[in-house]
């Protein structure tokens, strides 16, 4: 009987032995999950980052998007750097959904270590309930130390859990919100498309206009020349005739050229004095636009005579004709007397000094071709004045 109880003994002890062994292992895989389980806390907590970073990232690229839509810049290297932000937008959406992949994944690692761990246990408490061990302090020691990282176990996996599903909407939200900035930015890019093609345009057209009015400058130029060298032909003097019989023609014959010098020379300052005149009432038209639309007094020109007050209703015409044909032609002139004026070196200019200011300024009249306009004999010169003041070439530079 005693070597039987001997042999029992040490047959319980052995299993004793075992159970405790394999309690150790469940220790130890426990603890092992505890530490994977953090390790996956850290991870999270890592995608949160990334997550927050993004959303910091998409915040930054409406400021730059709004920075660039208020200035209308149609420059290419804005346009590539919304594509470069939108690229590295993609890539990180698609890091962090590769993350999220990779975190469900390690929670279904995670749940089947666990599904084999309560497995083991049930195992383990049926083995123990079908043979009664002598030391019950020790299994119940044993149990207690297993019992807490069982109960902290299915907490963390809810916690993980909840992790995750958070986790996931805030994607979905991503996802969705960076769509929407997507199809906002393609609009945008499709609005600077469109109107960088209606400055092209519009610059084609300018240049076209520009060609034109070269051409005619061309030929304008041509016809003066022509006209000097006809008029140097005629003011040549003739080679000397024999004295005697014929010295009686040399007396008209320098008669002629006197004249004819005398036409030209007086054909020269009336060719002068108009093109001042022109350049003059523009520059007027342009510091006293607000008297001549509301038609109040101004100082107008001395006009002393009746060639002056001629010359001068003969400058408006033209400008009339002018602001019809080519206006940007005036544009250009308009750009720099509005310069001048509000330069701190220059001092304003004087309407009563009109006729003092020489050829000042470009030549505006190049581009006007002589023509007769309608209702220019039926309103008096005020009015046609007023009229001129009213376009809004010189009211939008007044306003600038």
């Amino acid at each position: 009987m005693l070597r039987e109880k001997e042999t029992e003994i040490e047959t319980l002890l052995e299993e004793m032995a075992i159970d405790q062994s394999q309690r150790m292992e469940t220790q130890d895989a426990l603890s092992e999950a505890q530490t994977i389980i953090e390790e996956l806390h850290d991870q999270l907590n890592v995608v949160r980052l990334r997550a927050a970073q993004c959303e910091t990232d998409v915040e930054n690229l409406k400021l730059k998007s709004l920075f660039l839509s208020k200035q209308g810049n149609d420059d290419k290297a804005a346009e590539q750097h919304l594509y470069d932000l939108c690229e590295q937008l993609d890539a990180e959406v698609k890091d962090l959904r590769k993350q999220l992949g990779q975190s469900g994944r390690v929670q279904i690692s995670l749940e089947n270590q666990n599904e084999y761990l309560k497995r083991q246990l049930q195992n383990h408490s049926r083995s123990r309930s079908a043979s009664p061990s002598p030391s019950a302090e020790e299994s119940g020691f044993a149990d207690s130390q297993l019992s807490v990282p069982q109960r902290m176990l299915p907490l963390s996996q809810r916690q993980l859990h909840q992790h995750y599903e958070e986790l996931k909407r805030r994607m979905v939200e991503l996802e969705e919100k960076h769509r929407e900035e997507i199809n906002a930015y393609e609009q945008e890019l499709d609005r600077l498309h469109a109107e960088m093609d209606s400055w092209k345009s519009k610059e084609q057209e300018w240049h076209d206009i520009h060609q034109t009015l070269l051409e005619q400058q061309e030929d304008l130029d041509e016809e003066l020349k022509a006209k000097n060298k006809k008029i140097e032909r005629l003011s040549r003097p003739k080679s000397k005739t024999p004295t005697g019989a014929s010295s009686h023609l040399s007396c008209p014959q320098d008669d002629r050229d006197a004249n004819r010098e005398e036409l030209i020379h007086r054909t020269t300052e009336e060719r002068d004095r108009w093109k001042s005149y022109a350049c003059a009432l523009v520059r007027t038209i342009v510091e006293n636009c607000d008297e001549f639309v509301e038609k109040t007094s101004y100082d107008e020109p001395d006009l002393s005579t009746t060639a002056e007050r001629r010359w001068y209703n003969y400058a408006v015409y033209l400008l009339e004709i002018l602001l019809e044909t080519a206006p940007q032609r005036l544009t250009e002139m308009d750009v720099q007397l509005l310069r001048r004026r509000r330069s701190a070196s220059c001092p304003p200019v004087s309407s009563n000094s009109i006729f003092d200011q020489g050829m000042e300024g470009p030549d505006i009249l190049s581009a006007v071709n002589i023509r007769t306009i309608g209702t220019a004999n039926q309103l008096t010169l005020s009015e046609r004045v007023a009229r001129i003041a009213r376009k809004p070439i010189f009211r939008a530079k007044v306003r600038q």
